[in-house]
């Protein structure tokens, strides 16, 4: 892990703890207040009651995005730094206030993963809604794969020999870095005996040839770099290789 990835890390975490520790403060000091105002615990219960009551007639929506905000933060489904998809919205997590979320965009009209420049606020609500997706909980690593469709006549273990080998020059050493700590932190220990600890290949038949699949994973925020270099690497070894010919519907 890179000294930029801790600092933001450990920045994003610090403004996680900081949002919440400073909502229940206000709690705590609202409590007081009414505590003091209506003499006594009881009858400020009592009164929190009236009030609440009153608040969910009128701010039914609001009350139900703060009430998703209590999931969020206590259940963990996203915190501030984490990378997530949300109702069809991408977007890294910048803010979780009361009532909605702030996320830097990145897709949309734009390819992979690329910020688009828009930061979206979306309400906390929407997570009862729709799924959300979260890139970087467990860990910042994506699975990701780049396919090649080569002719019958070519030969197929050269193919796979040069896309594995562009694969390891582009991700080898960092998946040989990061795969005990992947490990670590899958929730679901069987889960760590289906990991692939170097980039492996996959084959399907095709109508004109057949399908390779490189597999590797790599760092969230670099997946669509990462798999730029690995094709231009993988191609550049099939044009200095006459055995493999790169299938394409064409006429005769």
């Amino acid at each position: 892990e890179s000294a930029v990835e801790k600092r933001t890390g450990s920045h994003a975490q610090a403004r996680s703890t900081w949002r919440l520790v400073s909502y229940l403060v206000w709690a705590v000091t609202l409590l007081a207040v009414m505590t003091g105002v209506f003499g006594g615990f009881t009858s400020a219960a009592a009164a929190f009651g009236l009030i609440g009551l009153g608040l969910t007639l009128v701010l039914q929506k609001p009350l139900f995005a703060v009430a998703a905000w209590m999931v969020i933060t206590f259940n963990g489904v996203y915190r501030i730094g984490d990378r997530v998809e949300v109702g069809g919205i991408k977007g890294y997590v910048t803010d979780i206030r009361l009532t909605h979320t702030a996320l830097r965009e990145f897709g949309s009209w734009m390819h992979g993963d690329t910020f688009t420049g828009r930061v979206v606020y979306l309400t906390n609500g929407a997570i009862f809604d729709a799924p959300v997706y979260n890139y970087t909980r467990d860990a910042p690593f994506l699975w990701d794969e780049v396919e090649n469709l080569v002719t019958y006549e070519s030969d197929i273990g050269a193919a796979k020999e040069h896309m594995i080998a562009a694969a390891r020059a582009v991700v080898g050493q960092y998946m040989e870095e990061a795969k005990k700590r992947y490990r670590e932190a899958v929730v679901i220990r069987d889960l760590a005996t289906t990991m692939i600890t170097e980039p492996e290949i996959r084959m399907s038949f095709a109508d004109s040839g057949v399908r390779l699949f490189v597999l590797y994973y790599c760092p969230a925020d670099a997946r669509r770099r990462l798999q730029s270099r690995i094709v231009e690497e993988i191609w550049r070894r099939f044009q200095s290789d006459p055995r493999i010919e790169i299938a394409y519907p064409h006429m005769e």
